[in-house]
């Protein structure tokens, strides 16, 4: 399957909203719900504000074999252009074939060569062991545990906090 990157414009908000609309893909993130059309507007418009204030590209649509199949980001952290919080979400459809990881490493490469002295940080879902291998694969390095802060259908999980520093 061959990957491509493009940089996140408002052309992807139906990926987005998509995505959003989608319990599998919100499973494990800070969207607690499935998103309506406008909810998906209001956060799609936040992320490209957080891609402005970044002044490069850190926000990319993934391309599988010529099909949007997901997204992969650095949103910045703090005003010193050093820090970001990476994530990922891709359509179920594309899970189990190895793009997380090839587009997670991508995403790394680029902020390496783009920001030489940053730092991403992500936390995942103690539960979400595929997004745990994809981190750990690409040389985060766990920084910290916050004990059942994420909570979901009355259950508390752990967040797993990673970190990767160039």
């Amino acid at each position: 399957m061959t990957l491509d990157f493009a940089p996140l414009s408002a052309e992807d908000l139906p990926l987005m909203t998509h995505l959003w609309a989608d319990p599998a893909v919100i499973r494990y993130t800070s969207v607690e719900r499935p998103c309506t059309s406008q909810q998906a507007r209001l956060r799609f418009d936040a992320l490209l504000d957080a891609q402005r204030r970044a002044g490069r590209g850190t926000l990319f649509r993934v391309i599988c074999s010529g099909t949007p199949c997901g997204v992969v980001g650095c949103l910045p952290l703090g005003r010193d252009g050093r820090r970001f919080a990476m994530f990922y979400q891709f359509d179920p459809a594309f899970w189990g074939k190895g793009i997380g990881k090839a587009a997670v490493g991508w995403l790394v490469r680029r902020m390496r060569s783009g920001w030489p002295r940053a730092v991403l940080e992500a936390e995942v879902v103690r539960e979400n062991t595929a997004s745990v291998r994809i981190l750990e694969g690409a040389g985060f390095v766990l920084s910290g545990v916050r004990p059942a802060v994420f909570v979901r259908n009355g259950a508390a999980s752990d967040l797993l906090c990673y970190r990767l520093a160039f």
